[in-house]
């Protein structure tokens, strides 16, 4: 994983060199604190199973290194180096904690459900994370009555959640692989795809909530503000 490592070392590097410039603290709350922890154990996992599964490091490609440099670096700058906008008020960032959950579960049962089916989880992955994000951040909106609130509880979510979502998917892959011998996106057979699919396929799960999940949790925040707070009531004519 040399690729996976120069990348993600240049990237924090930019991100903390940005962050000096424009003279903005580190962010030390617990919240944020468990984000960077997961991007530790997001990393931790990956070397593990390279280093256990030897089919895993050639099967990776450096284009996978790289996606996952990036995305994992994100995170973690978001989490040291968060925008004064995106620094949330406690309720909006644990709203997006618990998202991010709902999603891991979600994903985990899905998994158990459907692993021997010929789907795999892609319904679940087209379906769940944009209600979930969508929920999260309408509730977060309606909670602080603010549209800010539950644009930080979306952004929080698909932060949290994109991590959630790898470690989850990598057990997940795991069980489906060697339970019922298909992969985990597709319920594709193992007989026709190369070994150490795992990682790859896991590392791709990254991807969603950015792409798919984010747009619907942005909706989410501004549809329900709308309509807690309602539109101004016309004025009465007046008599000529």
């Amino acid at each position: 994983m040399r690729v996976f490592a120069l990348t993600f070392t240049a990237l924090l590097g930019l991100a903390a060199v940005w962050t000096m410039a424009r003279a903005q603290p580190v962010v030390r709350r617990t919240p944020y604190a468990l984000i960077v922890a997961g991007v530790v154990g997001c990393v931790a996992l990956a070397v593990y199973l390279v280093l256990v599964e030897r089919t895993a490091a050639i099967a990776l490609g450096a284009g996978d290194e790289i996606l996952f440099a990036v995305v994992l670096a994100a995170c973690a700058a978001v989490a040291l180096m968060p925008p004064r906008w995106l620094i949330a008020d406690r309720p909006s960032l644990w709203f997006g904690l618990g998202g991010a959950l709902a999603l891991g579960l979600a994903l985990a049962g899905e998994a158990v459900r459907g692993g021997d089916t010929t789907q795999g989880v892609a319904l679940f992955l087209l379906l769940g994370p944009p209600a979930i994000l969508f929920t999260c951040s309408a509730i977060a909106a309606t909670a602080g009555r603010s549209v800010r609130a539950g644009l930080q509880a979306a952004v929080w979510a698909t932060v949290a959640g994109t991590l959630v979502l790898f470690v989850v998917g990598v057990f997940a892959w795991l069980y489906v692989s060697h339970t019922y011998g298909r992969t985990l996106l597709d319920g594709e057979s193992l007989k026709h795809l190369p070994d150490g699919m795992s990682l790859t396929e896991s590392i791709w799960l990254l991807t969603i909530l950015p792409l798919w999940g984010l747009p619907f949790g942005l909706l989410g925040a501004t549809w329900r503000h709308r309509r807690h707070t309602g539109f101004p009531a016309p004025e009465p004519a007046r008599g000529s």
